[in-house]
């Protein structure tokens, strides 16, 4: 229902930190959508350059969210 997917190349550095913060963000059960904000926001702080943090986008449902038990 929803995919992320890079727009453009990524540094090497970049997807550990990306999906570390994204994982949390869905971990706190927040929306697909915002977890992938989260992520960027969290490359944003490390590499300013949106060649970096622009890079990752949804495509989909961005209301998917983890449900916890």
């Amino acid at each position: 229902k929803a995919v992320i997917a890079p727009f453009w190349s990524l540094h090497v550095n970049i997807p550990q930190i990306w999906l570390n913060a994204f994982i949390c963000s869905l971990n706190k059960g927040l929306s697909i959508n915002y977890s992938v904000f989260m992520a960027n926001k969290a490359i944003f702080k490390e590499y300013q350059t949106p060649a970096a943090w622009a890079c990752m986008h949804l495509y989909g449902n961005p209301h998917l969210s983890i449900k916890h038990k």
